[in-house]
């Protein structure tokens, strides 16, 4: 076993490790952002879509959010209001929104080990957030942190919900910082 592979291993069993193997590749502001020191030893971001009909059926129209991204209460509200999401009708079959449902539930920021996952869950403890960009530590970074040029002002971006513009490897489940390109800049 390699000595990374170790030290992963010690993390998640013991945990008295963890911001020093954090460390390891990631900068302060990756940490902050990921929820390292909040106890969890969990990979950083969110785990990547793995559900190809979630792939498929939600990126159709746009980004595959992973479901870690938001809780399970959220994405439960999401999919039983298909009919109206969001302005458009995206109706699937009932055994397809079922599958999309328990995929969501299973993989949701409330129960994922993932750091960026629990971070946000924890952000949004008591309240059942419609949209990933209504949360407010998320605004906060995107809206506050940054000119809005960067983003709602930029016409490759145009809105929060685009994380992909900017996060070359949101698809992964990836949002670190140093792999942030802001289109036009």
């Amino acid at each position: 076993m390699s000595l990374r592979g170790w030290a992963v291993g010690l993390t998640v069993v013991a945990g008295l490790w963890a911001p020093v193997f954090e460390a390891w590749g990631d900068d302060d502001d990756e940490r902050e952002e990921h929820g390292a020191g909040s106890g969890t030893a969990g990979p950083s971001g969110v785990a990547p879509v793995t559900e190809p009909s979630w792939a498929s059926e939600c990126g159709s129209c746009h980004f595959a959010y992973p479901p870690g991204l938001l809780p399970a209460r959220s994405w439960v509200r999401l999919l039983s209001s298909l009919p109206q999401h969001f302005g458009e009708d995206a109706t699937v079959s009932e055994a397809t929104r079922s599958k999309l449902e328990a995929y969501a539930v299973a993989n949701a920021a409330d129960v994922s080990a993932y750091r960026l996952s629990v971070s946000l869950a924890r952000a949004v403890v008591g309240t059942t957030p419609d949209r990933i960009s209504t949360i407010p530590a998320l605004r906060r970074e995107h809206l506050e942190e940054l000119p809005a040029s960067a983003v709602t002002g930029n016409p490759e971006v145009r809105t929060l919900a685009n994380c992909a513009a900017c996060h070359t490897r949101a698809a992964v489940g990836s949002f670190r910082e140093g792999e942030i390109h802001i289109p036009g800049r």
